[in-house]
């Protein structure tokens, strides 16, 4: 004849604890194990790179308001087309270098690029509607051109 044993719930609540206590021991000392053995990060010097935006053509105030000089002359340098909301205009503030913008995106804060057309943009500075067109040398011209 066959008897079946029924541990008893105390019994099944401490061994379900002595699991529990044994996977957090195994879980912490492999933690320790892998934190023990990893070298340790090198420290790689960041180069020193000087500004490229020469402050001289600011006003005192603006240097430390960051708003910039808003009022300086802006020029479209070229538009590189791409797919419908992809396109992007080649823009400079004040003689600076030129900048990558895109449809919706800031040249500087209170000067944003709304729409790029054919051969020109349509910036928002400072809430004034704003049309640059490119130097018509700029422009590429389709076809053969006869020498003059």
């Amino acid at each position: 004849m066959v008897q079946l044993r029924f541990s008893s719930p105390a019994t099944i609540h401490v061994r379900t604890a002595q699991g529990v206590v044994i996977a957090l021991l195994a879980g912490i000392t492999g933690l320790w194990a892998i934190r023990l053995t990893t070298p340790a990060p090198t420290l790689v010097p960041i180069p020193y790179v000087p500004p490229t935006e020469n402050l001289d053509h600011l006003e005192g105030q603006t240097v430390f308001s960051g708003k910039g000089n808003l009022q300086g002359p802006l020029a479209l340098h070229g538009i590189i087309w791409g797919q419908v909301g992809d396109s992007v205009a080649l823009l400079s503030l004040n003689g600076g270098p030129e900048r990558a913008i895109r449809p919706g995106h800031e040249l500087a804060p209170g000067i944003r690029l709304l729409e790029v057309q054919a051969g020109a943009v349509v910036l928002d500075r400072q809430g004034q509607r704003v049309i640059l067109e490119l130097p018509k040398q700029s422009i590429p011209s389709i076809g053969p051109t006869s020498p003059h």
